[in-house]
């Protein structure tokens, strides 16, 4: 297993380490106080690309495989440079999806979508647009980055001008680890 691809705060991006404070918090003050994590405690000589794509189902796909083609993307830049700087992943699917799952409670999509705004915003991440379709959500972040002068690139433009590419036996080892993230009946 080719592990050292990893951040060595990549454990304090497992989903399951965050707690949300929902009775005790808004959701202005929760996405504050994740999005100051991600910044404050991983942004040092990092880039953060955030990876744009659908998460809504439509007639032609489910959330499952809209999840699946984000972590699929995601595998193939895990522990890749971008103009000399380790890049580090933040998939929406992944990480949103445990924090704030709004098809189990869609009281959590206020969270969810406060804190993307608040990320973008703060962070500052450069927005890898998966190529294809652009959801609503998407337009929403892309409206987000625009105005807060978020670098955006397509996907494809972003990974031809990465370094340290994973290859392909890699790429499907960290596949096979984000799925290990979700619940098992998920992924099925």
């Amino acid at each position: 297993m080719h592990t050292q691809r990893f951040h060595p705060c990549i454990a304090k991006l497992h989903p399951h380490s965050f707690r949300l404070n929902a009775p005790k918090t808004s959701p202005k003050q929760e996405a504050l106080r994740l999005t100051n994590f991600f910044k404050d405690e991983l942004l040092r000589n990092e880039h953060f690309v955030y990876l744009c794509s659908p998460f809504a189902a439509t007639k032609e796909k489910s959330i499952k495989d809209h999840v699946l083609e984000a972590l699929k993307a995601s595998s193939e830049m895990i522990g890749t440079k971008y103009k000399k700087r380790l890049n580090l992943l933040f998939i929406p699917h992944l990480h949103g999806f445990a924090l704030f799952n709004e098809s189990a409670d869609k009281r959590l999509r206020d969270y969810g979508l406060t804190f993307t705004t608040h990320f973008i915003k703060k962070v500052k991440p450069i927005i890898a647009v998966a190529d294809g379709r652009i959801s609503e959500g998407m337009k929403r972040e892309l409206y987000t980055a625009k105005k807060f002068n978020v670098k955006s690139i397509k996907l494809s433009q972003l990974k031809s001008k990465l370094k340290n590419l994973p290859t392909k036996k890699e790429s499907e080892e960290v596949f096979s680890l984000l799925l290990n993230l979700f619940p098992a009946n998920f992924i099925k």
